[in-house]
């Protein structure tokens, strides 16, 4: 063990230990989730255990129990730090959280300094198996004073600070924003939109001075840069366009790369692993509040599996871990399956994402992109002669630029349609009026 435990750290240790042999009878919660281990002090361990030994037990019976190993007049002194006190549960599971975070921030810089470049993928489940200890569900909370809070912050009119506006107020509305530790699905066939929305969506976050990495795992930085600087200013470069208009291309794309903390992560092979260290080093430097993955269809992962079912199953969960770890929302896109395509009625659902069903479990919100101007471009009649053809034709004007966003499930709230508008040739999506 290394010596970077905090000293306060300590104290919660003697603290919990002598609040436990004054009020015994919080005992068996605190043994929930405390163990043993998690004790930096060897006497403050050795009395641990005496604890889980004797299950029932008064000082008495703890200095009996450890005759000869530690010295009565310590847990004597134990005892006595507590006596001038109420002990409340809530207390109690105070303590214990504290222990726990200590173990776990000795266990992570243990873990660190171990690191070499051969074992990121076990660097990273050991991570990942640390964070998952803890008391937080365990800690009582004022239920109706938390409410009553929320309820008179809404009547303000006031944000909840853990939820993120996309930018589109009518997305908003119903999905009251992403929320910090949610893991977010945005779903679509090729072609569809979903890498323009969700750059459009980093966008709008950006603007509000939120950082925000988007890994794109197939389409290169500049490429994405310069959808971004025509979604702005609703152009494109052109053989012989205007001083005026070239100007406020470049305008826009110093604006977009000198202000904006937005940061685009374009390898081709970048692995889930490589996602959660890279997000990790940003969040240790307090420039992370959101993450955007294009696509999972393509992540990898650097353990082996027997097939791209259990790898995505796998990728799924280790998604939603990096959105709780990190604490800030993780936008995934996903492509969609074929099956749509033979549908009818080619409205998506959850149950036409690609690989695994394991993902509509693990998201919290899942989203799709959905053009019907698209998917009826996919029938145009070979005959442009024929009345087909006409109808056709008639169809794709009344469709043309019309979008929805289908809101398929949402944890904290509602599902439903939303109406957008998007155009192709500058990246962009907007509300319908």
């Amino acid at each position: 063990m290394i010596d970077a435990i905090p000293e306060a750290y300590q104290d919660c240790e003697y603290l919990l230990i002598s609040a436990l042999l004054y009020a015994p009878k919080h005992w068996v919660k605190a043994a929930e989730t405390v163990k043993p281990e998690y004790f930096y002090d060897e006497v403050n361990r050795k009395i641990w255990n005496a604890m889980v030994d004797l299950k029932t037990f008064d000082t008495r019976s703890i200095i009996n129990k450890l005759e000869g190993e530690v010295d009565f007049k310590t847990i004597m002194r134990l005892e006595g730090l507590s006596i001038s006190r109420i002990i409340t549960e809530f207390e109690v599971n105070k303590l214990c959280w504290f222990v726990v975070e200590a173990y776990k921030r000795t266990e992570i810089q243990n873990i660190k300094l171990s690191m070499t470049g051969d074992n990121l993928g076990e660097f990273v489940e050991k991570i990942e198996k640390i964070n998952r200890i803890g008391v937080n569900d365990n800690v009582p909370q004022d239920v109706s004073g938390e409410f009553s809070f929320k309820v008179d912050r809404i009547c303000r009119g006031e944000k909840d600070l853990r939820n993120i506006p996309t930018g589109f107020s009518l997305i908003d509305r119903k999905i009251d924003g992403f929320r910090k530790g949610e893991l977010v699905i945005l779903g679509g066939r090729p072609g569809s939109g979903k890498t323009t929305l969700a750059m459009n969506i980093a966008f709008n976050i950006a603007r509000k001075r939120m950082n925000v990495i988007f890994f794109s795992l197939e389409m290169g930085k500049i490429e994405l840069h310069e959808r971004l600087v025509s979604s702005v200013t609703e152009l494109k470069p052109y053989p012989g366009m205007s001083s005026e208009e070239a100007a406020k291309l470049f305008n826009a794309s110093r604006r977009i790369t000198g202000e904006l903390p937005l940061s685009v992560d374009d390898r081709s092979a970048v692995t889930i692993e490589d996602i959660y260290l890279e997000a990790k080093k940003l969040k240790e430097a307090a420039k992370l509040d959101m993450i955007v993955i294009d696509h999972m269809s393509i992540l990898k992962s650097r353990k082996p599996f027997k097939s791209r079912y259990e790898e995505i199953s796998d990728i799924s969960r280790q998604l939603k871990v990096l959105a709780k770890d990190m604490d800030v929302p993780v936008l995934c896109l996903c492509q969609l399956n074929r099956q749509t395509e033979g549908r009818e009625v080619k409205t998506p659902n959850m149950s036409d994402l690609r690989d695994s069903g394991s993902i509509e479990q693990d998201a919290d919100l899942i989203m799709f992109v959905f053009r019907p101007e698209y998917h009826l471009s996919q029938n145009k009649p070979d005959n442009e002669n024929s009345p087909e053809f006409l109808r056709w034709e008639d169809e794709m004007r009344q469709l043309k630029g019309k979008a929805n966003v289908i809101i398929a499930k949402n944890r904290r709230g509602e599902t439903g349609s939303i109406p957008l508008m998007f155009n192709g040739k500058y990246s962009k999506f907007w509300e319908a009026v």
